[in-house]
């Protein structure tokens, strides 16, 4: 099982040894009306989901208990500190009554080498299929739309609370990993940065911005113009509007490295 509190995100996994992903579940929590993620209301509402989102996942999987489990993987870092306490104790509650390994996670690292469960997950998701059922929830907000092969598993609309199964209409295939060595962009929310894996564990970074982080700097923008839902609303904006009209500077143009500078972009 996967546990991540990090940020504004409450997510559980459980992933087969075949890399597999049985279960996936997602509440997020939108903060329209601040611009961005606030810390201690984040903490609040994953001390309130994450109870239910653990105990759907081992139900989506098949399993009796967590004592089933060959493992717990939470979150440690980075992210905000209220936060990974929410997922951190919760997984360490599980482990130390189930009698199973918790296995502290880097959340960054986490993110390049998701790569190697599928190297081409939306050629696998072509072969998703919906269809409807007639069972609702209003606790919880369960998102496939950028996971991997789930069998079964369910997605609900928060608008119109109604879940909608998605089946393989094709069984699992052992996907093909991608190898070591390979080089990672990592963008994710407050971490922009190039970063060479030659194994698990052997990291070295290349690159990183020197000051916001692409995330960082899309919510502080969007505070700025007054655009609801942070990055995500600025996204949507910009999607409208016209990439050649004005010409925006390439930063560190004349000198050697691989830093970004976002901001003063």
């Amino acid at each position: 099982m996967g546990i991540d509190t990090s940020c504004d995100d409450t997510c559980v996994s459980v992933v087969a040894s075949n890399g597999q992903i049985i279960a996936n579940f997602r509440h997020t929590s939108l903060y329209r009306e601040h611009g961005g993620v606030v810390p201690h209301l984040a903490k609040r509402q994953h001390a309130r989901h994450l109870p239910t989102l653990i105990k759907r996942a081992l139900q989506a999987s098949g399993l009796q208990s967590a004592k089933e489990l060959e493992g717990i993987a939470v979150t440690v870092g980075p992210g905000l500190g209220p936060c990974l306490g929410v997922g951190f104790r919760g997984a360490r509650a599980i482990c130390a009554q189930n009698n199973v390994p918790l296995i502290p996670i880097n959340h960054i690292e986490a993110h390049a080498l998701a790569a190697r469960i599928c190297s081409d997950p939306l050629h696998i998701l072509e072969n998703l299929a919906n269809a409807s059922t007639g069972h609702t929830s209003e606790d919880v907000t369960l998102d496939i739309s950028k996971s991997f092969p789930l069998t079964p598993i369910q997605e609900l609309n928060e608008d119109n609370i109604e879940i909608k199964p998605r089946i393989l209409t094709k069984p699992f295939v052992e996907p093909e990993l991608v190898q070591f060595p390979f080089l990672a962009l990592i963008v994710s929310g407050g971490h922009t940065l190039l970063a060479h894996f030659s194994g698990l564990g052997d990291i070295e970074r290349i690159g990183s911005s020197r000051d916001d982080a692409c995330g960082e700097a899309f919510d502080k923008i969007a505070r700025l113009v007054k655009i609801a839902d942070g990055g995500r609303g600025l996204e949507q904006v910009a999607a409208l509007g016209n990439q050649d009209r004005f010409a925006l500077p390439v930063p560190y143009k004349k000198v050697f490295g691989f830093d970004f500078d976002i901001s003063n972009v």
